[in-house]
C-alpha cells in the first residue's frame, strides 16, 4: 500500500509539472502576441487620435507596411471591416479636401472624417 502511494505521488508530481509547463508556455505565447499587437498598433492609434482631435490633410498617414503589420494581428473577422473603414476614410479625406486661392489645403467637413476615424479607433484598443 505504501508503494502504491509513492507511485501515485510520483505520477501526480509529473502530471502537475507537465500541466504547469504547458500553461506557462501558453501564457508566454499570449504575452508575446499581446506585446507584438501593442507594438504594431502604436503608429496607427497615434495617427487616428491626432486625426480625431484635429483632422489635417498635411498629417503623415501610416505607411502601408505599418497598416499591414497591424492588420496582420487583428482577428480574421475584424480585418475586413477595418480595411473597409480605412478605404472609406481615404475616400472621405479626398472628397472633403479643397484648395484655397493661396494653395493651402483644407477639409470642408471634418465631422465625416471624425466619424470614420472613431470607427477605426475601436479596432486599436491596446490589449
Amino acid at each position: 500500500m505504501n508503494e502504491l502511494l509513492k507511485e501515485y505521488a510520483a505520477v501526480n508530481s509529473l502530471l502537475t509539472f507537465l500541466i504547469g509547463l504547458i500553461i506557462g508556455n501558453r501564457l508566454a505565447i499570449n504575452r508575446d502576441r499581446r506585446k507584438e499587437f501593442n507594438d504594431s498598433v502604436q503608429p496607427i492609434r497615434s495617427w487616428l487620435l491626432l486625426e480625431l482631435n484635429d483632422p489635417s490633410p498635411y498629417r503623415k498617414v501610416p505607411s502601408k507596411i505599418e497598416v499591414d503589420n497591424f492588420v496582420h494581428y487583428l482577428p480574421l473577422w475584424k480585418r475586413r471591416k477595418f480595411e473597409v473603414y480605412l478605404t472609406e476614410l481615404k475616400k472621405v479625406r479626398e472628397e472633403n479636401s479643397y484648395q484655397d486661392d493661396y494653395g493651402k489645403v483644407f477639409y470642408q467637413n471634418e465631422e465625416d472624417i471624425k466619424r470614420i476615424v472613431d470607427k477605426c479607433l475601436s479596432y486599436t484598443k491596446k490589449k
